[in-house]
């Protein structure tokens, strides 16, 4: 099997402290609400997150939280670091999702204005306030000036990363 691909929680927790943070994006299969983000933006991707330390993803749910990388053991997910970053650039991506966290969780709500705005196409309709899950890879802009999208789906920053070769596949999960 390609060193790329992973089939247990176990190993996903081994990811080391020196490949983080990560980009990640998933698909879940069995959540009524990924089934109709998926079938509104007509991607493969349902949600985009940060592992931001070892066997935790940083990710907007109803609040910005950390949580135990179990939470998506159901998930398929992909795992894309970009090895051209430095140890300063990782430190400031990783301070930003720190300090994301570190607000207090009604500062860091979903922005379900922005939610009804997918929904009937009009992506201008939300609230700047807050975020869906995609828009924390507006965290980028921090360390990567080619980073421009604006209220992205999950699917679009995926097509971003695949866009920009220094962006690179660390691991797919897939699970049993």
């Amino acid at each position: 099997m390609d060193s790329h691909y992973i089939e247990n929680v176990s190993e996903l927790k081994k990811i080391s402290r020196d490949d983080l943070p990560l980009l990640v994006f998933s698909t879940n299969f069995i959540g009524l609400f990924a089934y109709l983000v998926r079938l509104r933006t007509n991607s493969v991707y349902s949600h985009f997150m940060w592992m931001h330390e070892p066997g935790k993803f940083a990710s907007q749910q109803f609040t910005f939280s950390s949580v135990p990388v179990e939470k998506f053991a159901k998930c398929t997910l992909k795992l894309v670091c970009n090895p051209t970053w430095t140890r300063i650039q990782r430190a400031l991506l990783t301070e930003r999702i720190y300090a994301e966290l570190e607000k207090p969780k009604w500062q860091t709500r979903y922005d379900y204005l922005n939610l009804v705005g997918q929904l009937i196409g009009i992506k201008a309709i939300q609230n700047p306030c807050t975020n869906i899950c995609s828009e924390t890879a507006n965290f980028l802009r921090l360390i990567d000036d080619r980073y421009c999208l604006c209220n992205p789906t999950p699917d679009e920053v995926n097509g971003w990363v695949n866009q920009n070769p220094d962006y690179k596949l660390h691991t797919r999960y897939t699970p049993d």
